[in-house]
């Protein structure tokens, strides 16, 4: 079905929040004949919209790059929706109850259905993918293939993971699905873009993106006696890796061997030791290296946004405006100084 049938389109002016009402619109009837058992569970999702950024860096780039609208906005639905799949298995796989204000998928209906809501959107945006172009459809099967070696990467440790290999995870995890749209609405417009630039720009991006995430959940836990729940699971976060690689060679492989027992629930997560390694985080300088280190990859990622064409700059403008944006919310420079002062 033709989405000019449906929703008036003006060609000259696309605002934010109707290619937002297209993707949904587009999402809704792609998804109209979902398996009964997910049918409600999938409608209740898909109502809370989020940021739409990956979407909307599809429709911007496919109409710029050449594309018909209506096949634009179908590879923006499948854009959307591979993310919408991604965040339901990753809810799964940490354990995370609440999401965009809300419980999980996993939370309110449980890991089985989530697991099959996932999957199901899987499907469907492979489906959207093969009817924007046919051609997209091995791109998307790479790029969930990545994503997917990246996210298995954090289940697979031994010990707790340095700094160079948190950051070869959160690019293999997130990047993938960040480059997915501009490759994707290139390949379907028939319109060259440099790949390795494109690749290199969302490589420091997604570092970016990995690292505000774990200072949130740094930031979530308010005492010295709760761990935040990166610790408390052993899970890779940005703080905790500048914190493992500072500790001295003994330290560090008493930190890796309490790491493993934790994630095998050899140990509690409250037990005195447990404590003791949170509070000697809290304690480090790893909150200050972690903001450089934030600060480097943002500005790598400025000299990458840079040197892309200023077209494709135009298409990334909006995505990198919220990047700058949530650093800034982060305020890790205000906090550092109010816990040097307590």
């Amino acid at each position: 079905m033709s989405l000019t049938n449906t929703i008036r389109i003006d060609d000259t002016v696309q605002k934010s929040s109707d290619i937002s009402l297209w993707i949904s619109t587009r999402l809704s009837d792609a998804t109209a004949h979902a398996p009964a058992a997910l049918k409600e569970i999938s409608d209740a999702h898909l109502a809370f919209v989020g940021k739409r950024l990956r979407g909307k860096m599809a429709f911007h780039a496919a109409t710029l790059f050449g594309a018909d609208v209506d096949v634009a906005i179908t590879w923006a639905a499948a854009a959307e929706l591979i993310h919408d799949a991604s965040l339901v298995h990753d809810d799964v796989c940490d354990g995370d109850e609440e999401r965009r204000g809300r419980q999980t998928i996993s939370k309110q209906y449980g890991n089985a259905l989530a697991v099959c809501l996932g999957d199901y959107y899987i499907s469907t945006a492979f489906r959207l993918a093969a009817t924007a172009c046919p051609k997209t459809v091995a791109l998307l099967c790479d790029a969930v293939t990545r994503s997917t070696g990246g996210q298995a990467s954090e289940f697979a440790l031994s010990g707790y993971p340095s700094w160079s290999r948190y950051c070869e995870i959160a690019v293999q995890k997130t990047s993938p699905l960040l480059c997915l749209p501009i490759m994707g609405a290139a390949l379907l417009a028939g319109y060259s873009v440099d790949q390795a630039r494109v690749e290199s720009y969302f490589a420091n991006a997604a570092t970016c993106f990995q690292i505000i995430n774990d200072l949130h959940n740094y930031f979530a836990s308010h005492s010295s006696d709760e761990l935040c729940s990166d610790l408390a699971n052993c899970r890779p976060n940005a703080l905790i890796s500048c914190y493992r690689d500072s500790l001295p060679a003994p330290v560090q492989s008493r930190f890796d061997q309490w790491s493993d027992r934790v994630r095998l629930a050899t140990e509690s997560c409250n037990s005195p030791e447990s404590v003791q390694w949170w509070q000697s985080v809290r304690q480090s300088q790893s909150l200050a290296y972690t903001a450089q280190r934030l600060h480097f990859h943002f500005n790598m990622a400025n000299t990458e946004l840079n040197r892309l064409p200023p077209e494709i700059q135009g298409v990334l403008s909006k995505f990198h405006q919220w990047l700058d944006d949530e650093l800034s919310n982060v305020n890790v420079s205000t906090v550092i100084k109010k816990e040097l002062n307590s």
